[in-house]
């Protein structure tokens, strides 16, 4: 995790400076940034011995090639010259291994297979491509994460299947990710102190230009003293040869001074040698340096001869393949002469055939008349006994559509009576299990065994749900229940159902929502979140220890698509067409608990939903099984915001409370008594419809839990009864039902209850109901009361713009992996500098509100 913060900062870190220093100004710009910073870090074997650094371009945007054209220009790769090409795939067919750099545009990514068949695994090519989704198949790839950054993706494996070699330095998070950041500027500071070494070089030979100059000037000052000395000596030696007689005794010392002058202009010589020399080897290099600015211009005329001569081929190929269209014509016209002879031999050849068959055909009618009477004989015979059978198969048919009618009238009474018979006893065990679970002072070894017993009790139920579901599927009683849905919410809600099952079998759950998703779509949520669930308990079902599943939702054109890919058994292909099918377990886990009918049920939600469902399996590799829904988009006003509760422990009446708790069973009737059995509340028990209304009249109670389905007077009956009598309208009375279709629950509310709930219920949905019609608070596990004052989402935000960006970016990356444990360690941090805002923050996290988080740290 700290990791992937550190990098989504460098990213961030590396479009922030890249467009400050006006280094690029657009995508392609950085994109083409991005290939130079990896091109300079990556060596190629023998790269010394080519002159030239190329980079090919798989890509039809004129603007990108503008724009490494631009970037590059006057950047050099080791001393070499950069070139640049925009090719075809044809074109990278032929000509790869001309290339050092290969980069495959977005446009192209299909095409990257086909690019990996040509290109040979030992040859050194490096591969760049962009928004290249196969991990597999990669090299170096760019993508866009969704704050809208560039990053990358480095796969050593493959550079080293091509001979190259990346440097340590760009590779961080274990060989995957690259700071480009640090990498960027790293190699920008180089090439900036390399412009400083170019600049001081220049300088100093300015420098040396001044000197040599000046030296010059000596010299030329020292040739005019030696000549004015020399104008002194013959004038003096013209004195001498007048005053010889006089100086006679001074020769001697004129000597020695000439020969004091000779030593000296012998110095002088030197010191003009060596300015010579000096002044040869300048020129020698600047010479040099000459040489290479023409040689430079001459590599640029004999590129763009090049050019020119390649768009001469160019015209000389389409001159000739004109020449070549223009002879298939006149080909094709003598062809289709030819073969319009050929069709008129073949009609006359055709004509002498009829002629004969009809003479033949002439013999032959008077047989076939003959035959023509035997048959028409034959067929009305066959008429006659062909509707005798009609009559009788159809009264059979009847008879067997009265048989079907009656069996699926059976069922269907069978299942309802099923339903209430198992639904019954499973609400007493599930409830009392809730209630002792509760019960502080159990301990933690028999709350583990009551834990076992609740959740065997809870697959028993989805056992039995599954049953059912199908068999309101096929009666035709599936009906939707359109209404708004977050979508991120459902999978905050979703994740934490599954959580027990991932952690249990270290199973890592990967979820990516795309960005297209709207916040409010109109659909069936229930329906699509058992979709969803069906896929991800079957993926966690069929997959080993320590795999990770991939959860992806995309939206186009109103269509919600769904994909969960696993790394489990797979599915063999013999198998594949039989997976959606009913009571049906495929692979080498079908001996695991299930009934085989949760991908039936999820076929037919989908299909109710103007979608359908798909599966794609690998033997023994994994699976990937595809869901699509239509939807409307709406408003996220429209979404019904319900407080999300925590465990409560009961509820606090303000006023007494009188309850009246109707149910033929005993276990039932001791089960709600013990969840009502609070300090203002007074419970009375009736085991009947009739008893109800006999203690109703005499009790007279504010509530009533009135079971259905019980002896001598039902549950509907009573509430009639009720109703008509004195405060019977006033009286609130919730339905306890087994059923599942929805025509119960319409009777029920018909019949004057207020509301009802499904057996087997959670203990909450009491909790909830009393709240709703009644004064009541409720009782936490902390015993703290919970009310709407605890949290203020003004407070929250507020707190949250107080925090600096690092912390709300780590805040933001922990909060989309949807797991309390990664957060933690951010509200730890929080809390040192703002303990009030770390509680608001726990708080969300324990209500299962990471949408709000992430929604508010997006509008800062």
């Amino acid at each position: 995790m700290i990791k992937t913060v550190l990098m989504a900062i460098l990213f961030l870190y590396l479009h922030t400076s890249l467009y400050a220093e006006n280094l690029v100004s657009t995508q392609e710009e950085l994109d083409a940034a991005f290939v130079l910073l990896i091109s300079k870090n990556t060596t190629w074997p023998n790269e010394n011995k080519s002159r030239n650094f190329k980079i090919a371009l798989l890509d039809s945007n004129e603007e990108r090639l503008k724009a490494f054209k631009k970037l590059m220009k006057g950047f050099n790769f080791k001393n070499k010259i950069i070139s640049i090409d925009q090719v075809t795939l044809s074109e990278i067919e032929t000509n790869y291994r001309e290339y050092q750099v290969l980069f495959i545009s977005k446009e192209y990514r299909r095409r990257v297979e086909n690019v990996l068949e040509v290109v040979p695994q030992n040859f050194p090519l490096l591969i760049i491509t962009k928004e290249y989704e196969n991990e597999v198949n990669q090299m170096i790839n760019l993508y866009e994460d969704e704050f809208q950054k560039t990053n990358i993706q480095v796969n050593l494996e493959n550079i080293k299947k091509h001979n190259l070699i990346i440097s340590e330095e760009i590779i961080l998070a274990g060989g995957r990710r690259v700071g480009l950041g640090k990498l960027f500027q790293s190699s920008i500071n180089a090439l900036k102190a390399q412009e400083k070494a170019y600049k001081k070089y220049v300088q100093q030979n300015l420098h040396l230009k001044k000197e040599l100059e000046e030296y010059k000037k000596n010299i030329v000052t020292l040739q005019d003293t030696m000549k004015r000395l020399r104008q002194d000596i013959q004038s003096r030696k013209y004195e001498l040869n007048q005053r010889l007689e006089k100086i006679i005794q001074k020769d001697k010392e004129l000597t020695n001074k000439d020969k004091d002058l000779k030593r000296k202009s012998r110095e002088l010589n030197r010191v003009v040698k060596d300015l010579h020399e000096e002044k040869k080897k300048f020129l020698k290099e600047q010479k040099k340096l000459l040489e290479q600015q023409k040689k430079s211009e001459l590599l640029e005329k004999e590129y763009k001869s090049l050019n020119k001569n390649l768009k001469l081929q160019k015209e000389l190929i389409d001159k000739q393949q004109q020449i070549l269209k223009t002879k298939e014509h006149t080909v094709l016209k003598k062809q289709h002469e030819v073969e319009l002879l050929d069709q008129e031999i073949q009609k006359q050849r055709d004509m002498l055939v009829d002629k004969i068959e009809i003479i033949e055909q002439q013999g032959v009618i008077l047989y076939l008349l003959i035959a023509l009477v035997i048959l028409m004989i034959i067929f009305a015979y066959y008429i006659y006994r062909t509707k005798n059978k009609y009559e009788f198969l159809s009264h059979e048919l009847a008879l067997a559509k009265e048989q079907a009618d009656y069996a699926n009238h059976s069922k269907s009474i069978f299942l309802a009576n099923m339903s209430h018979e198992l639904r019954t006893p499973l609400n007493a065990i599930l409830g009392f299990s809730q209630l002792l679970g509760k019960d502080e002072s159990i301990s933690k070894a028999n709350k583990k065994t009551i834990g076992s017993i609740y959740r065997a009790g809870s697959f028993l139920l989805s056992l039995i749900n599954d049953v059912l579901d199908l068999s309101r599927i096929e009666a035709g009683k599936l009906i939707l229940h359109e209404e708004p849905t977050n979508i991120k919410q459902m999978l905050s809600d979703i994740f934490v159902f599954v959580k027990a099952g991932t952690e249990k079998k270290d199973i890592k759950l990967l979820i990516k929502v795309d960005k297209n998703v709207p916040e409010c779509i109109l659909l069936d949520g229930d329906k699509l979140r058992q979709i969803i669930l069906n896929y991800l308990t079957n993926a966690i079902k069929y997959s080993d220890r320590g795999k990770n599943i991939h959860l992806s939702i995309k939206s186009s054109q109103n269509t919600l698509y769904i994909a969960v890919a696993d790394e489990g058994y797979g599915i063999k292909k013999e198998e594949l067409e039989t997976v959606f099918q009913p009571f049906v377990q495929v692979g080498s886990a079908s001996e695991h608990t299930g009934t085989g009918l949760g991908l039936t049920i999820t076929q037919k939600y989908a299909e109710s939903m103007k979608g359908d469902v798909k599966v794609e399996s690998h033997y023994k590799k994994g699976s990937t099984f595809y869901a699509k829904v239509k939807y409307v988009e709406c408003k996220e006003s429209e979404i019904k915001k319900e407080k999300q509760l925590r465990d409560i422990i009961g509820i606090k009446t303000k006023n007494s409370i009188k309850i009246l708790i109707v149910d033929d069973k005993e276990d039932n009737r001791q089960l709600l008594k013990s969840i009502l059995s609070q300090e203002g509340c007074e419970i009375a028990l009736a085991k009947n419809g009739q008893e109800a209304v006999t203690i109703f009249q005499e009790f007279s109670p504010d509530i009533i839990w009135m079971d259905r389905k019980m002896p001598i007077l039902n549950g509907e009956e009573a509430t009639r009864i009720i109703r008509g009598l004195p405060n019977g309208k006033t009286v609130i009375i919730i339905a306890i039902t087994a059923s599942i279709f929805l025509e119960d629950k319409e009777s029920l509310l018909s019949s004057g209850m207020n509301d009802f709930i499904q057996k087997p219920y959670d203990i909450n949905k009491i909790y909830t109901m009393m709240h709703k019609y009644l004064d009541v608070e409720y009782i936490f596990n902390d015993n703290v009361e919970v009310n709407d004052l605890e949290f203020s989402h003004k407070d929250f935000v507020n707190e949250l713009k107080k925090l600096d960006k690092k912390t709300l970016d780590e805040l933001y990356s922990k909060t989309l992996l949807l797991d309390k444990e990664e957060m933690m360690s951010v509200i730890r941090k929080i809390a040192i500098k703002n303990k009030s805002l770390a509680d608001m923050i726990e708080y969300l996290v324990d209500e299962i509100q990471y949408s709000m988080i992430l929604k508010e740290i997006k509008s800062i």
